[in-house]
């Protein structure tokens, strides 16, 4: 892509225009002689105004605003003024300006969105390994861990329950509160249980896929052996944030 030369009239690309401003007449607003002419409203138009690009800062350090855009709300043709928004510190004498076409300018508003921090998130937090020591037996149903917050919404793609450690058959059951109500989502039948080994591998996929969650979901273990009280069960989940 051409970028029209600050030093002259320049060739008109209509996608970008690079200058030297020379004078700061006032608050937010910048001087480029070589934009005089150019025309009323050529750069500020009310549905499509451009962007006014710090591309170097005068100093050569790269301090504010180099890197920074705002869009032109005003352009004096006559003077070659611009006026925008403020940046986080005042364009100066000798900084080097950008003035790109919208289609341009609304890239870089876009990056600065929180919009692509929201496509961030589809990589998921890091999944989530621990593990928990009980009386599975003598205790009865325990929670062995739960995951998420009240209305806090995940989407759950992994949710792993290891029985390596244990001896006996285990009922693993998982909650979650419909209208305020705990209420048991699996197993969908109350006898179904698991065991290491008798045909069960040890690592039980509870959830393999997508499950969303807005509120908390809690996980239970209880052994039908007594030898199991005291044992680790650890469990290993990964999540989407929504």
């Amino acid at each position: 892509m051409a970028i029209a030369s600050g030093g002259s009239a320049g060739i008109d690309t209509g996608l970008a225009y690079k200058g030297l401003v020379t004078a700061v007449p006032g608050a937010n607003q910048f001087t480029i002689p070589s934009f005089i002419g150019k025309g009323l409203g050529k750069f500020n138009g009310l549905t499509g105004p451009y962007g006014a690009y710090v591309f170097r800062d005068a100093g050569g350090l790269g301090a504010a605003p180099q890197g920074e855009m705002q869009l032109v709300t005003a352009f004096n043709s006559q003077t070659g003024v611009f006026t925008t928004a403020a940046f986080t510190a005042p364009i100066q004498i000798g900084d080097e300006v950008i003035i790109m076409n919208p289609a341009l300018a609304d890239i870089l508003t876009l990056a600065a969105s929180p919009f692509p921090a929201q496509i961030g998130l589809l990589h998921g937090v890091a999944p989530v390994t621990g593990f928990m020591v009980a009386n599975w037996f003598t205790g009865g149903e325990t929670i062995l861990f739960t995951v998420g917050a009240p209305a806090i919404r995940y989407k759950v793609h992994s949710l792993i329950v290891n029985l390596a450690a244990t001896a006996g058959v285990f009922t693993l059951r998982m909650y979650i509160s419909v209208a305020g109500v705990p209420t048991r989502i699996f197993p969908p039948t109350a006898g179904t249980t698991f065991s290491n080994g008798a045909g069960d591998g040890p690592g039980i996929a509870l959830i393999n896929g997508t499950f969303g969650i807005a509120n908390v979901l809690t996980v239970t273990a209880q052994s039908a052996l007594v030898a199991d009280d005291g044992t680790a069960l650890t469990y290993e989940y990964f999540l989407e944030a929504m």
